[in-house]
């Protein structure tokens, strides 16, 4: 009896570990088809995507998340993934902008403008 107790432990222990696993995987990787887009409100590059979005009306054009990585630790950590993703070097300072365009990233500014004005047409 006890023998099948323990079992029955493991069993849920090892549930509970792909279950929370899974779980905080999903706050942290980005989808597929779904449009996000890095940013720190301290890089003079993302001050340029921002001033294009808002000269364009993009964000009421074009459906896309926005995280900021400076100040948020799970969106940095997205972030990060999502380098792994595509196979960009993580370094000790992560590179924004940076777009995920639901199949794979853009960095920099002049790309990820690009993106969006080819969106909008």
């Amino acid at each position: 009896m006890k023998k099948y107790i323990v079992i029955l432990l493991v069993i849920l222990l090892m549930i509970s570990g792909i279950w929370l696993l899974v779980r905080e995987q999903s706050k942290t990787a980005v989808k597929p088809n779904e449009i996000v887009l890095f940013y720190s409100k301290v890089c003079p590059h993302c001050a340029k995507v921002d001033a294009f979005l808002k000269a364009n009306d993009i964000r009421t054009k074009v459906k896309f998340a926005g995280k900021e990585v400076s100040q948020n630790r799970d969106n940095l950590t997205s972030l990060v993934r999502t380098m792994q993703h595509c196979k960009i070097p993580v370094k000790k300072v992560v590179e924004v902008p940076l777009l995920w365009t639901g199949s794979n990233c853009l960095v920099g500014d002049k790309d990820i403008i690009k993106f969006f004005k080819d969106k909008i047409k």
